[in-house]
């Protein structure tokens, strides 16, 4: 997992965090085991990444059951460890309900969180139709599928593993355009539809969330994958940044979730 070079000051709470991250590495280094955290966020996972270079720790992983996982567990190894993936304590589970029945990411988490377990031991819910797949601890997958057999009012079925390729996510808008530059204001104006000028006026005055740190700069260059939190209008992702048309404008598309 990597990050383009980022710097997130810590709040109070996070700062606990932090400490507990060192205390992984100092476990892993004084007792040559392996160690884990919880499921991280995103804002989470940076933080932990800064503090693990500053702490010189290399041999690290964040991994959340499958390609692309959005909440991801870290884990620290012993140098001796080169196969990192298969020793993470997660457990993918697949419930499977009627095709006509339309379940939300927040039904099945709210079903989950109802079990009185903490939202850190919960990885991505990936949603699809008839079949949901959740990302969660081990530790937990046994009280899951002991208590779970609704989600909300619809009966569901629970089973341990993916019995098929995973649900496709498709909870977001996708919007395609042309920009004049990868500037943000300019990216901002494409997602919102607002003028160039609005947008730039809007990042000044109220500023953008890019990569989970506030953002006032309207000139700042996005690279592909950057995330965009914008303040009235939603969550974006800056998910392809495409070849030029013949006047030099660069063909992008973001995703908008819903």
């Amino acid at each position: 997992m990597s990050f383009r070079n980022t710097f997130i000051a810590p709040t109070e709470d996070e700062k606990i965090f932090l400490a507990q991250i060192i205390d992984m590495i100092k476990i892993t280094r004084n007792r040559n085991v392996m160690k884990f955290s919880s499921f991280l966020n995103e804002r989470e996972a940076i933080l932990a990444t800064n503090c693990l270079n500053r702490e010189m720790c290399s041999n690290f992983t964040f991994f959340g059951g499958y390609d692309d996982a959005t909440r991801k567990i870290l884990g620290i190894f012993p140098d001796y460890i080169n196969e990192h993936r298969s020793l993470f304590p997660i457990e993918p589970l697949t419930f499977t309900y009627k095709k006509e029945y339309n379940l939300s990411h927040r039904d099945f988490l709210g079903a989950l969180m109802s079990l009185q377990v903490k939202r850190d031991v919960i990885g991505d819910i990936l949603v699809g139709e008839g079949r949901t797949v959740a990302f969660v601890k081990d530790s937990i997958s046994p009280l899951i599928l002991n208590e779970v057999s609704k989600i909300g009012r619809i009966g569901v079925s629970v089973e341990r593993g993916i019995s098929c390729d995973l649900p496709t996510d498709q909870n977001y808008e996708e919007i395609d355009g042309t920009v004049s530059s990868l500037r943000l204001d300019c990216v901002v104006s494409l997602a919102t539809r607002l003028s160039r000028g609005k947008a730039s006026s809007f990042i000044k005055s109220s500023g953008v969330i890019l990569n989970h740190i506030d953002c006032y700069d309207c000139s700042k260059s996005l690279i592909e994958g950057d995330v965009l939190s914008i303040k009235g209008y939603g969550k974006y992702k800056l998910s392809s940044i495409g070849g030029n048309t013949k006047k030099g404008r660069i063909h992008i598309s973001i995703k908008k979730y819903k």
